[in-house]
């Protein structure tokens, strides 16, 4: 999904901004209880309810190698047509139009799109439908068994 004339919900991730195009989020959920999901990688081992659905939660940051697991954070919900997936952040989230973006520059970074800038700061674009093939692949990949015992990518 190009973000050429979309709307991007920012966030932080470890202190750095990030986006995604609007239209990817279904929902922003602030003070959400999360439930522990045991015998899964554990950058996907908590779960969300959203309106009856159990939806996995993906921190952010730790998943991406930019720091520890987000305490409390915010919730994006993507849109169920892009994946039944929920990514923890920091912070709250803010709306940026894009005509306030005034360039781009290329990223070298497997779940970075592009870097936007704005008058005030550099925003990473997430190529979520990147993100979310990676997420498939370490699960595919990983060592964790569904009965809990042990595996490689516990945390």
């Amino acid at each position: 999904m190009s973000a050429e004339g979309a709307r991007l919900i920012v966030f932080s991730v470890a202190g750095r901004s990030h986006a995604l195009v609007l239209q990817q989020a279904a929902e922003v959920l602030e003070g959400m209880p999360t439930h522990p999901v045991p015998g899964v990688p554990s950058f996907l081992d908590e779960a969300v309810n959203v309106r009856g659905r159990i939806v996995p939660v993906l921190d952010l940051a730790p998943f991406m190698g930019l720091g520890p697991r987000t305490a409390g954070g915010t919730i994006i919900v993507l849109d169920r047509q892009v994946a039944e997936l929920a990514l923890r952040v920091g912070g709250g989230v803010s709306i940026l139009p894009s005509d306030r973006v005034s360039g781009a520059d290329e990223s070298d970074q497997p779940v970075i799109e592009r870097y936007l800038l704005t008058a005030r700061e550099r925003v990473a674009l997430l190529a979520v439908e990147r993100l979310v093939e990676l997420v498939e692949e370490k699960l595919s990949n990983s060592m964790w068994r569904i009965n809990g015992q042990d595996s490689d990518d516990r945390g």
